[in-house]
């Protein structure tokens, strides 16, 4: 287990206590987010968000995994994926 797995470990059992913790939220979002799980870095950056409208971390992080997932998503329709044909 890395550090980054052992800092989700961390943050999770942090909004099992307490799910109104704003930055445990935007930290898991980040270490999903670097770890290519992006749907679920999705689900706790919407969190924090939504617990936090105006934290411009929040903010920026959205913003730049919807670039990535922008990315993503042409990228395979290029490639023209069984991701693509869903759409």
């Amino acid at each position: 287990m890395d550090d980054l797995d052992t800092a989700a470990q961390s943050y999770t059992m942090a909004v099992q206590l307490d799910p109104g913790i704003g930055h445990a939220h935007l930290n898991l979002g980040v270490i999903h987010h670097l770890k290519g799980r992006f749907l679920q870095a999705l689900k706790h950056y919407r969190t924090a968000q939504n617990l936090d409208p105006q934290n411009p971390v929040v903010l920026e992080n959205l913003d730049k995994l919807k670039k990535k997932l922008w990315e993503k998503s042409e990228r395979e329709c290029a490639e023209e994926s069984e991701f693509c044909r869903t759409w």
